[in-house]
């Protein structure tokens, strides 16, 4: 079985990975939302 270090060390890592995809899926939204805006702007200039 696993020391509680063990666990401790695994919930730590599956931590770290679960908030560096948080971060980079956040950091995908704000480029996707700031080109709807950059299209949206261009649209309202072209009407």
């Amino acid at each position: 079985m696993f020391s509680p270090r063990d666990l401790d060390l695994k919930s730590l890592a599956l931590h770290t990975l679960v908030a560096q995809k948080m971060r980079s899926d956040h950091s995908l939204l704000l480029k996707a939302q700031n080109n709807l805006e950059r299209m949206v702007d261009r649209g309202q200039r072209c009407s």
